[in-house]
């Protein structure tokens, strides 16, 4: 468990570590300004998790942060979230690098101020969504933001699911769902990357979608394109009611540019846990 001042900058090095903790989170992060899980070169690292959590209970992830959660490294990291959610922070998760792979009963990647993904290897097979931000009470905040990565996303809801934003601006994207491949409630932008939605009901639905570069495949039982605010009334690249901010303008990126920092620059010279 990581108890830190609320002001503090912490890095987890992970170098050959297998934590199977039965009666909660693996790695838990109660208090902290920012955490760095950082993935040590040619390593292979476990976690898993309790296999049920009560309602209440303030952690319920194999690994939980209530702060900014920032992993980088080339590094393996196997999760296994067997009593709910993978990898989910309270504030903003970010994936730089690594190779993941993330086993989870309810979501397998969750920020739920916002999650952004820049690169890495990631494998992700949920009960619910694969990859979610969940922030509903903020216009800023509750959004996906992919700009890298090789990402193989299997759920049984929604692949990619936010609600406010998802832009898409790189990144190889493979995604089989029962649900939405990707739902944004507000906006969806695609700009680039290579993403294929080989199974879902509906294979992309916001309230307003707009693509304009890369290469989208879609499989889909109902709408393989769904650009409406659940009333059908609108158009695709119309621009929605709940729509409250433009992408290009949103307010990821100082948090992007602020989580790209080495281990090392995050703080004084880090030492293994």
């Amino acid at each position: 468990m990581v108890a830190a001042p609320d002001d503090a900058q912490v890095v987890l090095i992970l170098d050959g570590a297998s934590i199977d903790n039965a009666d909660g989170p693996a790695i838990q992060v109660d208090t902290a300004d920012d955490v760095a899980i950082h993935l040590a070169d040619g390593s292979a690292n476990a976690v898993a998790d309790a296999a049920s959590y009560a309602e209440d209970a303030p952690a319920d992830a194999a690994i939980h942060s209530t702060a900014d959660l920032t992993i980088s490294g080339t590094g393996a990291l196997t999760v296994e979230g067997r009593g709910n959610n993978g990898i989910a922070s309270s504030d903003d998760l970010v994936v730089l690098s690594g190779t993941l792979t993330v086993t989870a009963a309810n979501d397998a990647l969750k920020g739920k101020d916002s999650l952004v993904i820049e690169g890495g290897t990631i494998t992700a097979t949920a009960g619910d969504d694969a990859l979610a931000s969940d922030k509903d009470d903020d216009a800023a905040k509750g959004f996906v933001r992919i700009t890298g990565g090789d990402i193989t996303a299997t759920a049984d809801d929604d692949g990619i699911n936010a609600t406010t934003d998802i832009v898409i601006e790189g990144g190889t994207i493979v995604i089989a769902a029962g649900g939405d491949g990707v739902h944004a409630d507000q906006i969806l932008r695609i700009a680039g990357s290579e993403l294929s939605v080989t199974r879902s009901e509906e294979g992309l639905e916001a309230a307003d979608i707009g693509i304009s570069g890369g290469t989208v495949s879609v499989v889909a039982t109902d709408d393989g394109v769904n650009a409406s605010d659940g009333s059908g009334s609108q158009a695709m690249g119309a621009a929605p009611p709940a729509a409250r901010r433009a992408p290009t303008a949103s307010p990821w990126r100082s948090r992007a540019a602020r989580s790209s920092s080495t281990p090392r620059a995050m703080g004084s010279t880090p030492t293994a846990p």
